[in-house]
C-alpha cells in the first residue's frame, strides 16, 4: 500500500490496508488516506522500497517525489 497525507508517504505491506490506515493515524498529526494498492506483498514493498531509496525519509515512510506520484497514479 501507499499511505499519505500532504506530506510523506508510507510504502507497506497489509493484509487490510484499511485496518493498517487507521493504526497509523492514531499517531499521526494529519489526515492519512489510501493512496494506492499494489498486489504482490512482501516481495513487492521490497522492490518499491529499493525503487524508491533515494527518497526515502525514515524507515518506509518517503518524500512524495514524481517518481512514487507516478507509480501510484498508475
Amino acid at each position: 500500500y501507499f499511505i499519505g497525507g500532504e506530506g510523506p508517504i508510507k510504502i507497506g505491506k497489509a493484509n487490510d490496508a484499511a485496518k493498517r490506515l487507521k493504526a497509523l493515524q492514531t499517531s499521526h498529526h494529519e489526515p492519512l488516506r489510501i493512496l494506492a494498492i499494489a498486489k504482490g506483498g512482501s516481495a513487492k514493498e521490497r522492490e518499491y522500497h529499493k525503487q524508491f531509496a533515494a527518497h526515502r525519509l525514515h524507515g518506509e515512510w518517503f518524500a512524495p517525489a514524481s517518481e512514487i506520484l507516478a507509480e501510484i497514479d498508475r
